[in-house]
């Protein structure tokens, strides 16, 4: 089973050893989901400060524009360039 944390504390990966570790509010409740170069800088910070085989969770409102299919597209390119 994953043990969650906030991103902030999987950034020591070395201190919650070699469990699954599922890192939260990467666009801080919404402040950093406004503009797309803003998401994307925080999924390439989140996922350079995971190791390999955890994850992170988004929040998503896709009330006025499709969220999921933009945060699956940038996870996508971001994750490719490493």
């Amino acid at each position: 089973m994953p043990t969650v944390f906030a991103l902030a504390e999987c950034l020591d990966w070395r201190a919650v050893g070699h469990d699954p570790c599922l890192g939260f509010k990467v666009l801080a409740a919404g402040h950093r989901a406004r503009r797309r170069e803003s998401v994307e800088a925080s999924f390439r910070y989140a996922y350079s400060k995971i190791k390999p085989g955890d994850a992170i969770i988004v929040g998503m409102f896709p009330r006025y524009r499709d969220e999921v299919a933009e945060n699956v597209e940038l996870a996508r390119t971001v994750l490719s360039a490493t």
